[in-house]
């Protein structure tokens, strides 16, 4: 089902709460491991949320350095203070891609970087009432492991028979604010020079309590569609989204330090039967992996990132 999109009314940068606007101070101290005193408290910023399950055990926000990347808290370095909220917020480990997922797919022809991205759909993606799929393509694969939403609009700038057409290096796009209460963006902001604007477009396209669903590749060769501009790190995502405005960021890798080199090596192999044993070998060598050195949730090596907010 499809639907008519109402005409925008000015820019998403107008419809924007002022404190989804992180600033930066020049004049600021630099926050490390020998001032803590410069990272402010949560209670100082109310609007961005924190999961509940990062709080240090005495509630204070110093604690949750412990569980920030290690540049947090020993380099002297500038960033924001949304980004000090998004390095506290939901981080999971990488998922170990299933084998029985894994072959299926390499059976149909399919590589194991879209493996993962369609095995992190099934597991964690939830569509509720309208749905808009940027860069939707032509029929793509993920879309039968979805549930039936209200409606869907698909907008691609090539395909000829999206919904919209339109180019997503511009934006703001001509549809209303608060339009759709699921955004699905797979396998597109690395094509995206601008992608910040997009982000920041996708906030203000959803209705409070929406949500974005978006898998980037990390571990895949280069593949221009037209372009292929970026890859992205935990790190970066939480950033980007918590930048945007996106409360309740969570951000999962799916893959496996020898599943990863596999699926580097799967397109050099010419022939299915050779390309199904390597897959299972490394998939098996993932596991024995983390098994012996009592690593449960590895982060080193994602075949790709599935990054959720929440408006």
């Amino acid at each position: 089902m499809t639907r008519s999109l109402p005409a925008s009314s000015g820019s998403f940068r107008d419809s924007r709460p002022p404190a989804a606007v992180h600033q930066r101070s020049s004049g600021r101290s630099r926050p490390t491991r020998d001032n803590p005193s410069t990272i402010t408290s949560p209670a100082q910023r109310p609007n961005t949320q924190i999961s509940p399950g990062i709080r240090g055990t005495n509630g204070s926000f110093s604690d949750l350095r412990n569980h920030s990347p290690p540049y947090l808290t020993e380099a002297p370095i500038q960033i924001s203070d949304g980004f000090l909220y998004a390095a506290a917020m939901e981080r999971a480990g990488t998922r170990l891609l299933p084998c029985g997922v894994a072959v299926r797919h390499i059976l149909r022809g399919k590589s194991l970087s879209r493996a993962a991205c369609n095995h992190a759909i099934m597991e964690r993606v939830d569509i509720r009432g309208d749905v808009l799929d940027l860069g939707a393509g032509t029929d793509p694969s993920y879309r039968s492991l979805l549930n039936t939403p209200r409606s869907l609009t698909t907008l691609d700038a090539a395909a000829p028979h999206a919904d919209v057409q339109a180019d997503l290096e511009r934006v703001p796009l001509d549809i209303a604010a608060e339009s759709f209460d699921t955004i699905l963006a797979f396998n597109l902001l690395e094509h995206i020079y601008r992608h910040a604007e997009l982000l920041g477009e996708a906030w203000r396209l959803l209705r409070p309590g929406g949500k974005l669903y978006m898998w980037v590749p990390f571990l895949i060769g280069f593949h221009p569609d037209p372009h292929d501009h970026f890859r992205y790190t935990e790190e970066t995502l939480l950033r980007l989204l918590d930048e945007a405005g996106f409360k309740e960021v969570a951000v999962h890798g799916h893959g496996g330090r020898f599943t990863a080199s596999a699926a580097l090596a799967l397109s050099g192999i010419p022939t299915r039967p050779a390309r199904l044993l390597t897959a299972l070998a490394a998939l098996t060598l993932d596991r024995l992996y983390y098994r012996v050195t009592r690593v449960s949730e590895p982060r080193g090596f994602p075949l790709g990132y599935l990054a959720i907010g929440q408006r």
